[in-house]
């Protein structure tokens, strides 16, 4: 968790080069692109931390982005409206670290408290 705030928080520091004012995306886009992110973000950390085959991201990321039906080029166009001002970047990652913890919880609720076929130690 500690990594997963130092990426957005280095995200936000990055994003504080121009500000200036764009044409909003429709809200439904602009609500699919949040969990999108956190899904990319969800699974560039897996590949990382070694919980996931690595060589696998690109194809993963490919189905998330179309998933969301979000291309390339609008994925940067989105990110470029959100850190083209910092109060609505720092709205927007505090929404998507929000879904990234629900996602954890969601995570460590599902996974049994020790592994298969073991019993808990005494």
């Amino acid at each position: 968790m500690k990594n997963l705030f130092f990426y957005l928080f280095s995200m936000l520091l990055l994003a504080g080069s121009g500000c200036r004012e764009t044409t909003a995306p429709p809200a439904s886009e602009l609500e699919g692109f949040k969990e999108y992110f956190a899904g990319e973000i969800y699974l560039t950390e897996r590949a990382r931390l070694g919980g996931s085959d690595s060589s696998a991201l690109p194809v993963q990321l490919d189905s998330l982005r179309a998933q969301f039906n979000i291309s390339p080029g609008g994925r940067d166009s989105l990110l470029r409206y959100y850190r083209d001002s910092l109060p609505r970047w720092e709205r927007f990652l505090t929404e998507v670290l929000q879904r990234l913890e629900d996602r954890g919880r969601k995570l460590r609720k599902d996974r049994p408290a020790f592994p298969a076929g073991r019993p808990a130690k005494k």
